[in-house]
């Protein structure tokens, strides 16, 4: 049984290791900013206003904000936890909102593929709104749940998570379901295109760049999330997790480190999602309008 000091100081290390991995992600998200930026300018904020990019700039830039957040919630000088409750909910419901925003943008590529299906918009629409209620709810009781500790040291700063319930693997779960079904959507129509079409992935030559560019960019980025949601999700689930995929990483990583890293890849999804799903949809739109090169790799 660890005494109290012994247990702040765990609690600490754990801390410390999501900072940095928070730190990394919030780099990666301004560097390639700074990367597409001239691009976005070019393709997206001189287009005009419709639902579209709307959904894009949310996307993209939520993530901003949910960085400052974070930034204050671990590196601000607090001294009672209930400011640290206020950051955390702040922090947790503005990742939920990019989180389902960047699936609608994305589920729109899964319909235009499908040729702008009435049926499939509904399935989605209906689809979509039943995962965000889920995570939502469930959402909203782990917050209730998760306790935070400041201890009583003259240079500490932000807050140590002391616990919670186990109900934050939810909101990953319906978000993985809801990003299976789209994978396999996009896949369908990616090997009957193939057939028809000629279409090779990988090192062979590409005949129409653009349409590649849509399927491929699709199918990377969702296999990209299951993966991340296998990992993200806690020890007690690692077996519903084997009926999904057998990853070898997800089996390695729950079953090795403590369970106070539950939400330790939160800031990297919240990063990815912009960097991966707005990325490739200013990829597409580049192609689309030649201004992104179409010809195939040497």
């Amino acid at each position: 049984m660890l005494s109290t000091q012994d247990s702040l100081r765990v609690l600490y290390e754990h801390a410390l290791v999501t900072r940095y991995i928070n730190v990394a992600s919030i780099a990666i998200l301004i560097f390639d900013w700074c990367l597409t930026f001239e691009l976005e300018c070019s393709l997206i904020w001189s287009a005009k206003w419709n639902i579209v990019k709307a959904l894009f700039l949310i996307t993209r830039y939520l993530p901003f904000f949910d960085a400052i957040i974070i930034f204050y919630h671990q590196f601000a000088p607090l001294r009672d936890t209930e400011s640290c409750q206020i950051a955390y909910r702040i922090n947790a419901w503005l990742f939920v909102v990019g989180a389902f925003t960047a699936e609608a943008m994305l589920s729109l590529r899964t319909w235009a593929v499908w040729k702008k299906s009435r049926h499939l918009a509904v399935g989605l629409s209906l689809l979509l709104a039943s995962v965000c209620v889920a995570a939502s709810v469930s959402l909203s009781f782990f917050l209730k749940t998760i306790l935070f500790t400041i201890p009583s040291y003259p240079l500490f700063t932000g807050c140590l998570c002391n616990g919670g319930s186990s109900l934050i693997s939810v909101v990953w779960i319906m978000l993985m379901v809801y990003d299976v079904a789209n994978l396999i959507l996009m896949s369908i129509q990616a090997v009957k295109l193939k057939s028809r079409k000629s279409i090779y992935f990988g090192c062979e030559i590409v005949a129409m760049p653009l349409t590649m560019t849509v399927y491929q960019e699709g199918i990377i980025y969702y296999l990209y999330l299951f993966g991340m949601f296998l990992y993200s999700t806690p020890i007690h689930l690692q077996k519903f997790n084997s009926c999904l995929a057998s990853s070898l990483l997800n089996v390695v990583l729950t079953k090795t480190l403590s369970s106070d890293f539950v939400n330790l890849l939160a800031m990297f999804k919240a990063q990815r999602t912009p960097v991966c799903g707005s990325g490739g949809f200013a990829c597409i739109r580049g192609y689309s309008m030649g201004e992104v090169d179409q010809r195939p790799p040497q």
